[in-house]
């Protein structure tokens, strides 16, 4: 790719991060390397195709319209930084499916509000979000950070 379009390796880094849609539409073959949002919902989930049509005509129309990076980075926040195992986070799909239009950045930054300045831990969060399943959808700024 990089003599392809012929520009330096950090150019390159930095605009892919910048733009991930650019690299998901544009740079990648399509065939090969990008994954429609059933298959990641599938992959990622272990829905099936009649789990993910009827959680978008009960509950989250625009769900198939969500960017896959961006909605693998949703459900890798769930996983990764809260350490969340597949099935539960399939379980909490189920329960609230709106909580996949979290933002990964603000779910970091409501994380680290809640580490750095509140005191939770990871676990009090779980059950922060058995109780309350969108929490992380809030806004950091506006509804989690004390004033």
């Amino acid at each position: 790719l990089l003599n392809d379009i012929n520009i330096k390796p950090k150019q390159l880094k930095r605009m892919l991060l910048s733009h991930p849609r650019l690299m998901e539409t544009v740079l990648l073959d399509s065939e090969d390397n990008i994954t429609n949002t059933i298959e990641v919902l599938q992959t990622e989930l272990d829905l099936s195709l009649e789990d993910i049509k009827m959680i978008q005509s009960n509950s989250l129309p625009a769900i198939l319209s969500y960017p896959r990076s961006e909605l693998r980075k949703r459900i890798l926040v769930y996983k990764l930084d809260l350490s969340y195992p597949k099935k539960e986070i399939t379980k909490m799909v189920w329960k609230d499916p709106r909580m996949l239009r979290t933002d990964s950045k603000n779910v970091r930054q409501i994380l680290n509000v809640f580490r750095e300045e509140l005191d939770i831990n990871k676990e009090d969060v779980h059950t922060m979000l058995g109780k309350e399943i969108l929490l992380l959808t809030y806004n950091a700024e506006d509804n989690i950070l004390p004033t």
